[in-house]
């Protein structure tokens, strides 16, 4: 598994709703088809998400990315 999280300093916007921008958060999923051949059958694919959100006590923006094998 590979794991990394980042705090970014800046100022944002609010684009997306009219409720307060700390209460936003964004998930992206990501599916790769990377196969393991094991007996002739795929054993392995790779799994991957980001989330995204503002912290409201540091007024950071927080990003973390994950990416992983899944069993099939």
């Amino acid at each position: 598994m590979y794991k990394i999280e980042v705090k970014i300093d800046g100022q944002f916007i609010n684009n997306f709703s009219n409720g307060s921008i700390y209460d936003l958060v964004f998930l992206d999923l990501e599916f790769w088809p990377d196969y393991l051949q094991v007996q002739g059958k795929a054993v392995q694919k790779i799994y991957g998400y980001t989330i995204t959100r503002l912290l409201k006590t540091s007024k950071q923006q927080y990003i973390k990315m994950v990416l992983q094998y899944l069993l099939c």
